[in-house]
């Protein structure tokens, strides 16, 4: 969604994940409407931790190009 993106909050965008499977983005509001402005079609996430410390990347798919 960019950096500096306003218009769009921290609560606007959850992880969700159902047991046995691979976890998932769900988009509301500010990020929801950003999303499809720019032609994100989906989101592909990857996630890691270890003891302490955890880590998120997330790439944005677009069907349209």
């Amino acid at each position: 969604l960019g950096t500096g993106v306003r218009g769009v909050r921290w609560r606007d965008i959850e992880v969700e994940r159902e047991r046995g499977q691979a976890p998932i983005i769900r988009l509301r509001g500010g990020a929801l409407a950003h999303a499809k402005r720019i032609g994100i079609d989906h989101l592909a996430v990857s996630l890691s931790h270890a003891e302490e410390y955890a880590v998120a990347f997330v790439v944005g798919e677009s069907k349209s190009k």
